[in-house]
């Protein structure tokens, strides 16, 4: 009978095969590090990563699209961070501060949105409807005996309301009064509406006089809130300097 051979060899080699197939898998297990096996972008933000972007204090900030004032905007162009304002579509880079963004919230319309500074985000902005509606109001609270200055009806234009809005004007911009003397700026309100020549003076005298009017009629009716308060009110002065170079002594409470 003859003798079978028996496979040794194929036994062993595959016995080393699977051998070094365990060891291969068995050093890949334990020779790595768990930190090596994970990538960048796996590895969750630490707080070493984003304390050196420095917190918000300013109050600009509460005045930008999103309620989140730690949401960053860049400029697409150059990739810089900007802030920009919720109540238009003006843009400031915040390498230059907060200076810039501060005076066009706090500037009168139409470059600024007349906020307090400091102001909440929940506070209405200064628009041209709030304007032409306050001086209205305060129109029919004020009214003044005015005679026509031409023959014309000029219907189309309420004197108080005219005279409201022209005294906010000069005053916002410090404008001299003089400016109604002058014939391309008178052109230019006739050019708009005729009537204008029938109610707005043409000297200097009367717009004096016209602001002297508001300012005494706006001073009443502070009187009358301080009187009406039903808390005690403090009053301080104030010295500062008016965009004429004037050294104004002012009261604030």
């Amino acid at each position: 009978m003859p003798q079978q051979r028996l496979p040794f060899v194929k036994w062993s080699q595959r016995r080393e095969s699977s051998i070094s197939v365990d060891f291969s898998d068995y050093s890949g297990q334990h020779l790595h590090s768990p930190d090596e096996s994970e990538t960048p972008k796996s590895r969750p933000c630490t707080a070493s990563t984003t304390s050196s972007i420095k917190p918000r204090t300013s109050w600009i900030f509460s005045h930008m699209p999103d309620e989140e004032i730690e949401t960053r905007y860049y400029n697409e162009r150059t990739g810089k961070e900007e802030w920009r304002c919720k109540h238009c579509d003006r843009t400031y880079a915040c390498s230059g501060g907060t200076a810039a963004p501060a005076k066009h919230l706090t500037d009168p319309p139409p470059d600024g949105h007349g906020l307090l500074r400091g102001a909440p985000r929940t506070t209405k902005v200064t628009t041209i409807r709030t304007i032409l509606e306050r001086a209205r109001a305060v129109a029919e609270e004020n009214p003044h005996k005015r005679r026509r200055l031409n023959d014309q009806p000029g219907d189309s234009i309420n004197p108080d309301q005219l005279e409201v809005l022209y005294v906010r004007f000069i005053r916002a911009y410090s404008l001299p009064f003089r400016l109604v003397e002058c014939p391309e700026f008178r052109a230019l309100l006739a050019y708009i509406n005729k009537d204008v020549d029938t109610w707005l003076p043409d000297t200097h005298e009367t717009i004096r006089k016209w602001i002297m009017r508001q300012y005494e009629d706006q001073k009443e009716k502070v009187k009358q809130r301080i009187q009406s308060a039903k808390s005690r009110i403090h009053i301080s002065c104030d010295l500062w300097t008016s965009p004429n170079s004037l050294a104004i002594l002012g009261s604030a409470g």
